[in-house]
């Protein structure tokens, strides 16, 4: 049901099912990944360019706190490739 929430663009329904899942195992990487992603997924579509930065800093801690994550680093990576022109927008 998560990634159907989440591919259907029903980012609201999935965030809750993503937290969900963290609140049952705190351990669940792909939770914690997929939240981060669905953060900055909803970012983009608001135009949120502080969200998006937030959804990218969550991602780097995860990647920092688990290298071995393959779905971390990919969407990290990914995020960070795509998220130039939002977090330019940024203002601090």
């Amino acid at each position: 049901m998560l990634q159907i929430s989440f591919l259907s663009d029903k980012m609201t329904e999935a965030k809750a099912d993503f937290e969900k899942c963290i609140e049952l195992n705190d351990n669940f990487i792909p939770a914690k990944t997929q939240l981060a992603y669905c953060i900055y997924k909803s970012a983009v579509m608001q135009q949120a360019p502080i969200l998006a930065q937030g959804a990218v800093e969550m991602l780097e801690n995860l990647v920092e706190k688990y290298p071995e994550s393959a779905d971390a680093v990919g969407l990290y990576a990914q995020v960070r490739f795509h998220a130039k022109h939002i977090l330019s927008q940024a203002v601090y």
